[in-house]
Formats: C-alpha cells, sequence, structure tokens
C-alpha cells in the first residue's frame, strides 16, 4: 500500500485534503470518485523528498489536452505512470527548472550585522516562496476534470454496436416495407442503444435486447407479408401463366392436409395474431391485452388464494403448539389434501410470476407453463 496526499471538492464546492492509502494513482483517484469528491491534486508522499519534478503534455482517452507536473525519479517512469495509471497518450516530457527564489544559503562563519540581517531576510523571502513552490512540484496538477474510468466494461462495445447495425439496417434498406408503428419503435430503441455505451447497466441491456428481438420478429413479418403481395400481384400480370397447349397434361391439385379456411388453419392464424398482433389494427391489440390481462388476473388469484391457505396454515400450526388439539384450523391442517393444495397453489403461482416476469409472452411458451404445472399437479396429488 501507498500513502497519498490529496485536495478535493466536497459537493458543496469546498477544499478538502487529506491522506489516502491505496496500491496505484488509479485506485486513489475512483476511491476519490465513490466517496463524491472531484479531484484537484493527488501526490504519493513516500517519494516527495526523492523525486524530479517533471512537466509533461498529454492526450487523454477522450482525445482531449492534458498539461500537468508530476514528481517521478526519471522520464521513463512518468511516461510509464501516465500511461498505466491514467491512459494518457504522452506527447513531451521535460524536468522544470528550479525557482530562482529558491537558494541555499551558505554561511561559513558569523557574518556582521548588516549582512547577518539581510541573510534572515533573504531566507525569510525564499522559505515564503518555497511552500508554493513545493506544492506545485509535489501535486500532479489539472487543468480540468478528471475523466471517470470505469474499473470494468460491463456490455462490450462491440456487441452493441452490432444490435444497433441490426437495427440500422431495417430502418435504411427495408424501411419502405416496414408500417409506421413499426419503424417508430425501431427509431426509440435505436436512441436507447445510444444510451447504453454511457450507461453500462446490464439489466437494462438485457430488456434492451428482448425489445429488439421483439420489433426485428415484427419488421420481418411485415416485410414478408409485403413481399409476398408484391409477387402475387405481379404474377396476376405475368401473360404467360396459362398455357392452352398444356391443358389437356394438367393433373388434380392434391387437396391440403390443413386447408386454408379451415378450423385448425383459423385457430394456428389466431396464434399467430396473439404473439404478433398489427400493431396498426386496434382490433388485433386489444385482442392481445385482453389475453394478457387472463394471465394476469389469474396471477393475482392465485397468489392471494395462497397468501390465504398460507395464513391458516401457520394459524393451525400456532394453536397445535399452544396445545389447542379439537378445532376446525386443526383438524384441517391435518389433512394431505390441504397441504397438496399449498404446494399447488405455491407452484401455479410461482410460475404465473415466472411467466410474466422473465419468459417471452408467446402461446407455445404459455403451453409450456400449463404443461409444466400440470405435471407438478400430478407429481403432488401421486
Amino acid at each position: 500500500m501507498k500513502s497519498f496526499a490529496y485536495t478535493a471538492k466536497n459537493p458543496n464546492g469546498e477544499l478538502v485534503s487529506g491522506v489516502i492509502e491505496t496500491k496505484d494513482f488509479l485506485d486513489a483517484s475512483l476511491d476519490m470518485k465513490r466517496r463524491g469528491l472531484e479531484l484537484v491534486s493527488l501526490n504519493e508522499r513516500e517519494q516527495i523528498h526523492q523525486l524530479t519534478p517533471f512537466i509533461f503534455d498529454a492526450v487523454d482517452q477522450a482525445g482531449e489536452p492534458v498539461q500537468g507536473t508530476i514528481k517521478a525519479a526519471s522520464e521513463e517512469e512518468v511516461k510509464k505512470k501516465l500511461q498505466e495509471d491514467f491512459g494518457y497518450q504522452v506527447k513531451t516530457i521535460h524536468p522544470k527548472e528550479e525557482s530562482q527564489t529558491t537558494q541555499v544559503i551558505k554561511a561559513s562563519a558569523k557574518p556582521p550585522e548588516h549582512d547577518r540581517r539581510e541573510a534572515i531576510a533573504r531566507a525569510k523571502e525564499a522559505l515564503s516562496a518555497r511552500p508554493q513552490e513545493t506544492s506545485a512540484e509535489e501535486k500532479i496538477i489539472f487543468k480540468r476534470e478528471i475523466p471517470t474510468l470505469h474499473p470494468k466494461m460491463v456490455i462490450p462495445h462491440e456487441e452493441i454496436d452490432r444490435l444497433e447495425q441490426k437495427v440500422e439496417m431495417l430502418l435504411s434498406e427495408k424501411e419502405g416495407k416496414i408500417s409506421q408503428g413499426t419503424r417508430q419503435r425501431l427509431n426509440f430503441l435505436k436512441k436507447m442503444i445510444a444510451l447504453i455505451h454511457s450507461n453500462q447497466n446490464k439489466k437494462h441491456w438485457k430488456n434492451l435486447k428482448r425489445e429488439v428481438q421483439s420489433a426485428e420478429e415484427i419488421a420481418l413479418r411485415e416485410i414478408r407479408e409485403k413481399e409476398e403481395k408484391e409477387w402475387k400481384a405481379l404474377e396476376e400480370q405475368n401473360p404467360g401463366k396459362k398455357v392452352d397447349s398444356y391443358t389437356k397434361f394438367s393433373k388434380e391439385t392434391p387437396v391440403p392436409l390443413f386447408a386454408a379456411d379451415g378450423k385448425i388453419a383459423k385457430m394456428m392464424k389466431w396464434f399467430k395474431m396473439i404473439d404478433f398482433p398489427d400493431e396498426n389494427n386496434e382490433q388485433q391489440i386489444l385482442l392481445k391485452q385482453q389475453y394478457e390481462s387472463v394471465w394476469f388476473e389469474l396471477q393475482r388469484f392465485s397468489g392471494a388464494l395462497f397468501a390465504f391457505y398460507l395464513l391458516c396454515f401457520f394459524g393451525a400450526y400456532y394453536l397445535k403448539r399452544s396445545g389447542v388439539s379439537d378445532h376446525v384450523l386443526i383438524r384441517i391442517y391435518d389433512t394431505a389434501l390441504f397441504k397438496q393444495l399449498i404446494l399447488g397453489l405455491f407452484s401455479l403461482y410461482a410460475l404465473l410470476t415466472v411467466r410474466m416476469d422473465f419468459l417471452t409472452k408467446r402461446m407455445k411458451t404459455d403451453a409450456a407453463v400449463v404443461l409444466g404445472w400440470l405435471v407438478i399437479l400430478a407429481l403432488v396429488f401421486w
């Protein structure tokens, strides 16, 4: 551990100073940030009397020029410290010249009274100038606020750029085939992606990726439908669509397994509409909201019912521990069905909570949730 003396500004704008012990300059500056202090100067106390002041001219990670003074044993040490601890690109380094006001007063014998007074005056003048010069030499002086150095990037910028390029490609190449509502949603997600570069919030990034995936699926579906309509319209204009010379070779068209107007086809179309409603169709949006409200109300009802049964469970347990044996709650508590109901309600509420908060709201996922709960019921009541 090394000892560092610092000068900083508190949130009220007042200058404060003190000593901190860390392993290097970077940890010391990050600790100041965590305390809510704006760092003004920082110096290592153990090396003040051994080091030489150097003036440096560098460029920080943001590309802005930085100038200051730092003490070190050599120019190589200054360059290494600025590059490794602060991430600066060093341009020039040169030693700082000693002030002419700081001089060593030598006296071989007692001078006369007049010379003695003059020497004392020169010494006082030198000492009064020395602290300011020393403080300027022994500190790293910043002409602006130290940039915030994130200790570890949570989300790589390359991954964010790939997601942003995906959204930009949909907007630039397929904009004419996407509905207005989907375009507005993609533009909004593009702004959120730009914010993630500086936000670096892992939870927000996870939710944003899910939103982009959902918007991309809707956009691709709209693009396919638009291209299919364009292709069908072009086929209708094909002059060689019907050739009379080949009519005698016509074969019977095989009957599809699922007719286009059959019940199964209508059901599949309804499932697809629930998963990907058209944002420009008010009826489909309303149907999607009604479908989601059923799951929401089911979660609330199962949670309230589970809380009621759990309250009865603990009440019966308390009465039994108190020595009460002939009570209706005690008789219900001792039945296996009561405990099975509690386990069933707990599993239902847990699955519904996972479905509402973490799973994609699709018909396949909902079917898996229902099937999982039925399996749990079979195991509980077996």
